[in-house]
């Protein structure tokens, strides 16, 4: 289902329709030129577990793993939502089904029970070999189940799409799926 387009004019979360080209020329960038791009994106998940004396890194529920498409020992930027903090560490699958999210180590530092974060990782692409790039993008159900704080329950999957054509580029924000509490 399409979205209209993003703009800051509108709080929440707007719909989805392809948006107008990007005109840049896609020849004024060499073709061996890596781009860097967002791969899976968490936005909105609640920190459900901090561990200071873990060694590092993030653990998070494996199905959300597999569903945004990230790896294990993938890097990933962590940002909060609710403190000036920011991070970049790698992640570790949790148990299936917990909704967990783990700050390990240093991140414990940073992110405590209960915030919320953005997680994304990223992917370089060279502009040869761009044709069309999609990032999943998940967002959650807030609030406790079987008595844990800030449970992460999916709530929505949406797409950034990306796709070069003569002209430019086009970009579009698609929902996928929504899922109810």
């Amino acid at each position: 289902m399409p979205v209209k387009p993003h703009g800051c004019e509108k709080p929440g979360h707007p719909g989805v329709e392809p948006m107008e080209f990007i005109r840049i020329d896609p020849r004024s960038i060499p073709p061996d030129m890596e781009l860097t791009f967002p791969g899976g994106k968490l936005h909105g998940v609640t920190v459900t577990e901090a561990q200071i004396n873990y060694i590092g890194s993030l653990t998070l529920d494996a199905d959300i793993m597999e569903e945004a498409g990230l790896l294990p020992l993938e890097f990933v930027h962590i940002w909060s939502k609710t403190a000036p903090a920011r991070l970049s560490t790698y992640l570790l699958p949790g148990t299936r089904g917990s909704g967990l999210c783990c700050a390990n180590g240093g991140a414990a530092q940073f992110f405590q029970v209960g915030d919320e974060a953005i997680v994304t990782s990223e992917r370089r692409i060279t502009l040869a070999n761009l044709v069309s790039f999609k990032t999943k993008i998940l967002t959650f159900h807030h609030g406790p189940k079987e008595g844990r704080q800030g449970y992460n329950r999916i709530a929505e999957i949406m797409s950034y799409e990306l796709e070069k054509t003569e002209a430019g580029f086009s970009f579009k924000l698609t929902t996928l799926e929504k899922r109810p509490l």
